[in-house]
């Protein structure tokens, strides 16, 4: 026990001494050899913008995540496993649809106007 309370001290130490040279990085490295990804990180790597929605995949268990210091984590490993489910491919695919969808709601102008109309085959039942 007490050995184990000496090692749990040293790394202690060993942590605070890495933040007080700035070695945040190289401390990460030691405490998860795999890479770790925030939410945005993993989102981005997924196709998928919303850090929302990469929280609510963790909490429904379709990509493994460990929350630190009130952050999620990801592991690299995570995300390309993750990548293969069809419930992501289904987000991706949704995230697609609304960049083609990016100027859906906007006032058109009058030449679009006309040009919209010209196109629409048929007539309207108050042209009949």
């Amino acid at each position: 026990m007490t050995s184990t309370l000496t090692t749990a001290g040293a790394v202690l130490d060993a942590m605070d001494a890495a933040i007080t040279r700035g070695e945040v990085a190289r401390l990460r490295g030691l405490l998860w050899p795999e890479r770790m990804l925030t939410t945005g990180e993993a989102g981005e790597l997924l196709g998928i913008r919303s850090v929302n929605t990469i929280k609510a995949m963790i909490s429904h268990s379709d990509l493994r995540g460990e929350k630190v210091g009130g952050r999620w984590l990801v592991p690299l490993s995570a995300v390309e496993e993750a990548a293969q489910l069809r419930k992501v491919q289904i987000v991706q695919a949704m995230e697609r649809a609304m960049d083609e969808l990016g100027d859906f709601g906007r006032e058109m102008t009058e030449d679009e106007m006309e040009e919209m109309y010209a196109a629409r085959p048929g007539t309207y039942p108050w042209e009949r």
